[in-house]
């Protein structure tokens, strides 16, 4: 899919549907994807959009590190069933990400967020398998006391490591059966301020 001007791309439908072509802009003009519904889509190859990324409902798979181009990733809740995921193991995504809403996950393997997440109020993220969903990057917030929940019926493991310390502010809670590993460089703050 390509843009032909400054345009949004949505998805929006409740059946699940797998991507695999490239999604680009054209010369000059960036193209922005929307994700509704509360079907899954699922994006395999490795994009080049420069546009925003938003995620609104229904599942977002992505099975390539660069799936989501280069643009900014934010995940709302504007919908049930809001969950972020990967199809394959190893995937890192290094789009700078805003999290508006309440959300769940699904890796394969381990998924991480390499570049910066900033919080949007106090969230909370639920694992929804035994697999581990991982922050490299800082973790920030768009105002002050904002803290985030990692929660879990299954085993899943949340994991704060890489060399940027977190500056969020607000509480740090872990609940159900979820585990949190904090692997960050010694002398890295991990757990806000």
């Amino acid at each position: 899919y390509s843009s032909a001007a400054s345009d949004v791309y949505k998805r929006q439908d409740n059946t699940s549907t797998t991507f695999s072509g490239l999604i680009t802009n054209s010369v000059g003009n960036a193209l922005a994807l929307v994700k509704n519904g509360n079907g899954t889509f699922t994006i395999t190859g490795a994009n080049t959009y420069t546009g925003t990324t938003t995620h609104n409902s229904g599942g977002l798979t992505i099975n390539n590190n660069t799936a989501l181009g280069s643009g900014n990733l934010v995940i709302n809740n504007a919908g049930p069933l809001t969950t972020f995921g990967s199809g394959v193991g190893g995937v890192i995504f290094a789009n700078a990400t805003q999290i508006n809403g309440d959300f769940s996950v699904n890796p394969t393997g381990t998924l991480t967020a390499s570049g910066p997440v900033t919080l949007n109020g106090t969230r909370t993220i639920t694992g929804t398998n035994a697999n581990t969903f991982a922050f490299s990057g800082a973790i920030g917030e768009t105002a002050a006391g904002t803290g985030v929940i990692f929660t879990s019926i299954p085993a899943s493991i949340f994991n704060y490591s890489g060399i940027a310390p977190n500056t969020y502010t607000g509480l740090t809670s872990v609940r159900g059966n979820a585990t949190l590993q904090l692997s960050k460089t010694a002398g890295v703050n991990a757990i806000g301020t």
